[in-house]
C-alpha cells in the first residue's frame, strides 16, 4: 500500500509540474512576442471619414457590419499602430469615376513608415510619357470640409511614400515635419489641381517642409516655362516649395 501511495503522489507531482511548465511557457510567449514587426496592407473601400472601431485588432474596420468597412482615416490609424513598413491601397466601389474623400477634420499624422498608393484604385495608372502626361488618377483627397488649417496628409515618419493622389483645398497639401521625417517620397500626385491635373484647385501650400533636415529635393522632369528646373529647386524650404511645384504635379517627385 505504501508503494502504491508513493507512486500516486509521484504521478500527481509530475502532472502538476507539467501543467505549471505549460502555463509559464504561455506567459513567456505572450511577453516576448509583443507587436509583430511585419508589414501590413490595408485596403480602403469607403469614401467616408469614420475612425477605426478597434485599434487593437490590426484590422481596418469602422463598423460591426459584415465585411470590413475601411476608410482612409481608419487605415492611417491602423498603420500607425502596426510596426513595419505598411501600405494603404484603395478599392472603392460605386459609379463615380473619381472617388472623393473629404475628411471632416484633420487626418491622423503618419507616424510609421507607410506607402499610400492611389494607383491601386481600379482604373488608375501612372504617367508613362517622357514628355507630357497620360496619368489617370482615381482617388481625390479634398479639404473642403476638413476645417481651417487642416493638412491633406502629414508625415512625421521616415521612409514613407505618397503616390497617385489628387490633393486640393487644404492648408498644406502634404506637410512633412519633424527631425525623423527623412527618406520620404512624394511621387506622381496632382497637388493643387482638379482630377485632370489641368485646372487649379489650390492648397495654400502644395508640399511644405517644416522643421527637420533641409533641403527637400523636388524633381520636375517637364516644368512649364518660367518654373524652376530640378537643379534650382533643390534648396527651397517650406513656403517656397508651394511655388516650386508645377500644375502637372503628376510627373514630380519630392524626397526628404
Amino acid at each position: 500500500m505504501c508503494d502504491i501511495k508513493v507512486l500516486e503522489d509521484g504521478a500527481i507531482r509530475r502532472s502538476f509540474l507539467a501543467l505549471l511548465a505549460l502555463v509559464l511557457a504561455g506567459v513567456l510567449l505572450a511577453v516576448w512576442s509583443g507587436p509583430a514587426d511585419t508589414a501590413a496592407t490595408f485596403a480602403v473601400n469607403r469614401t467616408g471619414d469614420a475612425p477605426d472601431r478597434k485599434l487593437s485588432d490590426d484590422a481596418c474596420d469602422t463598423s460591426r457590419q459584415n465585411g470590413k468597412q475601411c476608410t482612409l482615416r481608419a487605415a492611417i490609424q491602423e498603420a500607425n499602430g502596426t510596426l513595419g513598413p505598411d501600405t494603404i491601397n484603395f478599392n472603392i466601389g460605386g459609379t463615380a469615376s473619381v472617388k472623393t474623400i473629404s475628411p471632416t477634420s484633420p487626418l491622423p499624422v503618419i507616424t510609421e513608415a507607410l506607402t499610400v498608393n492611389g494607383y491601386s484604385q481600379p482604373g488608375a495608372r501612372a504617367n508613362t510619357l517622357a514628355e507630357g502626361n497620360n496619368a489617370v488618377l482615381k482617388i481625390q483627397l479634398s479639404g473642403a470640409n476638413a476645417g481651417r488649417g487642416a493638412n491633406g496628409l502629414q508625415i512625421s515618419a521616415a521612409e514613407s511614400t505618397i503616390k497617385g493622389l489628387v490633393i486640393s483645398r487644404f492648408r498644406n497639401g502634404i506637410r512633412v515635419a519633424g527631425t525623423g521625417a527623412t527618406g520620404n517620397s512624394i511621387v506622381g500626385n496632382f497637388i493643387g489641381t482638379d482630377t485632370s491635373g489641368t485646372a487649379r484647385r489650390g492648397n495654400a501650400y502644395g508640399v511644405r517642409i517644416a522643421g527637420g533636415p533641409p533641403p527637400t529635393r523636388w524633381e520636375a522632369p517637364n516644368p512649364r516655362p518660367g518654373t524652376s528646373s530640378p537643379a534650382t529647386a533643390t534648396a527651397r524650404r517650406a513656403a517656397d516649395m508651394a511655388s516650386a511645384s508645377p500644375p502637372q504635379a503628376t510627373s514630380s517627385r519630392a524626397t526628404t
